[in-house]
């Protein structure tokens, strides 16, 4: 599998963070594993319990990338996603409380020159390189702009779509919930992430636009300098 940095993977910094924001609770959920697998998951407004569906997303996804023996990183990516999908489902139906939850998610796969992106929903993937910023991923959204897939919710389709992109060493990888993205215009990312500040101070500003500009939901940050 081209997954692993090998001797490489020591070279690669992140930031994450995330915030509850003006939402009543914090329904966004983050996690990586050994700087080779990074994912963010956003629950379903208008739907109950998202936080409890993008925990559940994120920790399923991550035990399934541990354990897997799929040597294609897209295989297991579409795996990730319906064992997560598979495993919010199976808490619906052991406790009814948590019937209908929802989330989106976003995942990245680093290898040594490249980064696999898995996307499902409104999360959102960007590569920051050579002074320009890149967007990666679409969102499921319709025309009026409401979302349209996720995992347990919208079962019609559970299948991200997935995207290889070549990367350098220094660039920068942005993954975020729509909490940032759908507040903080292109413009702003670009010249937050341009500037001289330490990784974390960059996520840290990410974060503050979100609210300078208002955001009125959960706003998470990850940021991977490769």
């Amino acid at each position: 599998m081209s997954k692993l940095y090998k001797n490489e993977i020591k070279t690669i910094e992140y930031a994450s963070k995330s915030v509850q924001g003006k939402r009543g609770n914090l329904e966004d959920s983050y996690g990586n594993y050994k700087k080779e697998l990074f994912i963010v998951a956003d629950g379903v407004g208008g739907h109950p319990f998202g936080e409890v569906a993008s925990k559940i997303a994120v920790e399923t996804a991550i035990s399934t990338y541990e354990t897997s023996n799929i040597k294609s990183n897209k295989l297991l990516l579409q795996n990730m996603f319906t064992s997560s999908e598979q495993a919010i489902q199976d808490e619906g139906k052991n406790n009814p409380d948590h019937i209908n939850m929802g989330t989106t998610m976003l995942t990245a796969i680093m290898t040594s020159k490249s980064v696999v992106f898995a996307n499902l929903g409104d999360c959102r993937a960007y590569i920051y390189s050579a002074k320009e910023l890149l967007k990666i991923t679409d969102d499921d959204r319709d025309t009026a702009g409401d979302l349209i897939k996720a995992l347990g919710v919208f079962n019609d389709s559970t299948i991200p779509k997935i995207i290889e992109k070549k990367t350098k060493k220094g660039d920068l990888v942005l993954m975020c919930s729509d909490g940032l993205h759908d507040f903080v215009s292109d413009k702003v990312i670009n010249n937050i992430l341009s500037s001289s500040a330490n990784l974390q101070n960059k996520a840290d500003g990410l974060i503050e636009a979100a609210l300078q500009f208002s955001s009125t939901d959960n706003i998470t940050v990850s940021l991977i300098k490769l």
